[in-house]
């Protein structure tokens, strides 16, 4: 049923985050998706489909490796932004337009299995990330071309494979690793703009918001890591969670850990925001791990 309802909708990717939302005030509510080698997908009600707005709404060029998505006015305009977590900026890995990481993926060696290729930028061509001996063992029909690590070296995924070989190929491409903020323009376009450098030390995979100062402007709480990742990447830890105070004028700031008591150490998968009686609370979930509870102090900058 799904190509009936939408357009483009049935094979859009590794999607990671989902969220339906009002982002243009029509009273209809929009889809907004994201997903690894995926742009910030728009889905918007027309003609009794859903029909992929992005390219409209400027979004379309955000190709990232995307984890979540939390939908909010930030700067009190009437029209709700939308903040998405990425990878972040403290990987081994860059990218941008010009310098994409890429991903191609085909069963090269005929054994009815897909062999993914994930390439880099090294200076002024792209590289193949995984390493002589790994990509030889999965791939015996390569041995006798590369004797040497040094021919290996200076390869590209065209000197490995040859057009042929090559030929229907899948290519992804990711070109933005940051964890982004993209304010809203009266539900016509979007204005993109990097959460704090802070907040880019390690992968964003839930957000959370909450008006931590009571000035009436909503701050953002993140957290993230990952730790399953190959070896030779080492897994990404080096986030303990950020507090974004929110000045109303699409500007955030990261308050110290120190300063604002948070502290979301660990696999993080989840921040769930939890009102009692008598207070705010954060629940910290984390992967193979206990899950923790931190109160929010009423009308101060601190978390417990």
């Amino acid at each position: 049923m799904t190509p009936e309802w939408s357009e483009g909708l049935f094979k859009l990717g590794m999607i990671t985050s989902a969220v339906f939302e009002d982002i243009d005030n029509d009273k209809i509510k929009e889809l907004i998706i994201v997903g690894e080698w995926m742009p910030i997908t728009i889905y918007k009600w027309k003609n009794g489909k859903y029909i992929n707005v992005s390219e409209e709404l400027g979004t379309n060029n955000t190709l990232g490796w995307w984890e979540t998505l939390h939908i909010l006015d930030l700067n009190n305009d009437g029209f709700k932004d939308i903040v998405a977590g990425n990878i972040g900026l403290n990987s081994y890995f860059k990218a941008s337009i010009e310098k994409p990481l890429t991903l191609h993926y085909k069963d090269y060696d005929g054994n009815n299995t897909l062999d993914p290729i994930l390439c880099y930028f090294n200076g002024e061509k792209s590289y193949p990330f995984v390493m002589r001996d790994k990509l030889l063992d999965h791939m015996v029909i390569l041995k006798k071309k590369f004797l040497r690590y040094k021919d290996y070296s200076n390869a590209t995924i065209g000197d490995i494979f040859t057009p042929a070989q090559r030929k229907d190929e899948t290519l992804l491409k990711a070109t933005n690793l940051a964890s982004m903020v993209f304010y809203n323009q009266s539900g016509k376009s979007f204005i993109a703009k990097e959460l704090p450098l802070s907040a880019q030390t390690s992968c964003i995979r839930s957000i959370i918001d909450h008006d931590i100062d009571s000035d009436g402007k909503t701050d953002l709480i993140t957290a993230g890591n990952f730790y399953g990742t190959d070896v030779f990447l080492g897994r990404y830890d080096s986030s303990i969670g950020n507090v974004l105070m929110n000045d109303g004028n699409d500007h955030l700031k990261n308050i110290p850990t120190a300063y604002s008591g948070f502290k979301a150490k660990g696999d993080v998968r989840k921040l769930l925001k939890i009102k009692s009686k008598n207070s705010t609370n954060i629940m910290v979930i984390k992967n193979n791990d206990l899950p923790e509870m931190m109160k929010i102090k009423s009308k101060t900058k601190d978390v417990q």
